[in-house]
């Protein structure tokens, strides 16, 4: 199974993400969205290691370092492709079994391509509030905030 995320729709799904965006702090937004993501990845992944869940976050263009890590990655679409929607259409054409692939975006275009191909689409916003309900044991926080600037650190 693969989670996939269109990160650049992500930094606008939450007041303070997107405050960071609005000033000037584009990396720290960036880096935010990138140490949560990939804290529930390793929560997902922690307890079945036969069954891992690759989780891919793509930006159209970040000052982050591009990693991969396990089934982990950070990705920018630039320079190979011009947006991380021409990036995520052309890797799941190029995969097997797109019906196990679940792409997180806000982009109804993109939507529209990427069921085309058998993939699964959920908003952006869903899956910002599942991912973080999912890291505060299925709580939402009484201080978002708080909880979000934890993955600042």
């Amino acid at each position: 199974q693969r989670v996939f995320i269109d990160a650049n729709n992500q930094l606008y799904m939450n007041d303070f993400v997107r405050s960071l965006v609005l000033n000037h702090r584009r990396k720290d937004a960036d880096r935010l969205l990138t140490s949560l993501y990939s804290k529930f990845y390793e929560q997902l992944n922690k307890s079945d290691t036969d069954k891992q869940v690759e989780v891919l976050i793509i930006f159209d263009d970040t000052k982050l370092k591009e990693f991969s890590k396990d089934s982990l990655q950070l990705r920018c679409a630039r320079p190979n492709f011009k947006t991380s929607d021409d990036a995520l259409v052309d890797l799941v054409a190029s995969l097997k079994n797109q019906d196990s692939i679940l792409i997180a975006t806000r982009d109804r275009e993109l939507g529209k391509r990427l069921t085309d191909l058998n993939a699964n689409v959920c908003k952006s916003g869903h899956f910002f509030d599942f991912v973080v309900q999912f890291l505060n044991e299925g709580e939402k926080p009484k201080d978002m905030k708080s909880f979000l600037e934890d993955f600042l650190d």
